[in-house]
């Protein structure tokens, strides 16, 4: 690794220190106003949504500033998890040195995903080490960003890595909207969201590009939107970037607990309704459906020919081990105990487009399923920051 003095070891620190205090003190303010404005709709309209909506907000306010307490406590002990270097230090130099200076690498020396593990590496220690200055720069870039969450983006108050892509906006000139779409619903459902949402804002920025970032089941949901709408996405989508996404579905769908629940959907509507006294569909059939490892792997290899052509795809995986994951990770880690690799909820081989699909894979970074969140303390400014200087350097964006 890089070596610092011992001057720029202190002034790393008061800096990362600096940084973490006021990331404490910006989440307690906003979660204040946010709890307080929630509050006070219950007390002019109380309702059964108002009283959900208060309770959203004080559960993610609270796991934020708790983050972020933290956060902050590990910046002031000193203490720094250890962290797998992902690529070898030669290389890293390398590469940084051609990315920065735009000179194309030779094809046969680095890979793609070389390049991209580089340039994380890079300003993840940047991140880390506030004195050091990286010679790599922003590039402006004009693909307007499109944000669509997955699984329990309801809870949080802003999509999976806005925070990430918000900094980066104000870095590279870049413009960002976040799809409407529903953690808990099939990707039917959620494709339609995408539609409203999409068609609407190409129509008032007819000669804008797209650029959606995916993360979890918001890539299966992209997915299905760009094959329903093909025409319509080679002509307007740059490129898709998923991240943690199970691509071909989860295997963690097969387990007991998800058999039993596939089973009671399987029902007639009187053996179902007896069975849980109600006609409702709690148990999210399609939602399921859209997850499932035997339909959606099914899908992507019937319709992958169907996809759109002109976009690029790239995916991301993400690796954590149950200590180093966030305490709601920890949990899943124990529900869907799974023999591979994963984030606590996506195993690293459902993450990436097979090989039979023209894409690139970008490998794998540490990090917990839920670094996306806003009360995450994870770099994400360092990895959708990484997203764009990469895209640029090989012509995509």
């Amino acid at each position: 690794m890089k070596k610092l003095t011992i001057s720029n070891r202190i002034k790393n620190y008061f800096l990362r220190s600096k940084r973490s205090s006021d990331s404490l003190q910006e989440s307690i303010i906003v979660s204040t106003e946010e709890v307080s404005e929630s509050f006070v709709k219950i007390l002019n309209s109380p309702s059964v949504p108002s009283i959900v909506q208060f309770s959203k907000d004080l559960v993610g306010s609270s796991a934020w500033i708790f983050n972020s307490y933290l956060k902050l406590l590990t910046t002031l002990t000193g203490f720094k998890g250890n962290k797998n270097q992902i690529i070898d230090e030669d290389d890293w130099h390398v590469i940084i040195d051609k990315v920065s200076k735009n000179v194309r690498l030779p094809d046969d020396e680095f890979s793609l995903q070389q390049i991209f593990q580089a340039i994380y590496t890079e300003l993840d220690y940047a991140h880390h080490h506030p004195s050091y200055s990286s010679p790599l720069s922003f590039p402006k870039i004009f693909p307007t960003i499109v944000l669509v969450s997955g699984v329990f983006n309801e809870i949080y108050k802003t999509a999976a890595f806005e925070r990430g892509v918000s900094h980066a906006a104000k870095l590279c000139g870049l413009k960002y909207i976040v799809a409407d779409t529903h953690g808990f619903e099939g990707s039917a459902y959620n494709c339609t969201l995408l539609e409203d949402k999409l068609f609407s804002y190409i129509e008032q920025n007819p000669d804008e590009k797209l650029w959606i970032i995916a993360y979890s089941k918001g890539g299966i949901d992209s997915l299905h939107f760009m094959h329903k709408n093909k025409d319509w996405s080679e002509k307007h989508i740059a490129g898709v970037s998923t991240i943690a996404s199970p691509i071909l579905g989860s295997p963690h769908l097969n387990s007991k607990l998800f058999r039993t629940v596939k089973y009671l959907q399987n029902l007639s509507p009187l053996e179902f309704s007896q069975k849980i006294l109600s006609d409702r569909d709690l148990l999210k059939k399609d939602f399921l459906k859209s997850l499932d490892s035997d339909n959606q792997g099914k899908w992507f290899h019937e319709n992958y020919h169907n996809l759109p052509q002109t976009p690029f795809y790239t995916s991301l995986g993400l690796e954590a081990e149950w200590y180093e994951a966030h305490l709601y990770m920890v949990a899943t880690k124990i529900l869907f105990a799974s023999s591979k690799n994963n984030d606590g909820v996506v195993d690293i081989d459902s993450a990436f487009f097979p090989d039979y699909f023209k894409s690139i894979n970008l490998g794998v970074i540490k990090g917990h399923h839920l670094i996306g969140a806003r009360s995450s303390g994870y770099a994400q400014e360092s990895l959708i920051l990484t997203h764009i200087i990469f895209l640029k350097y090989v012509n995509l964006i």
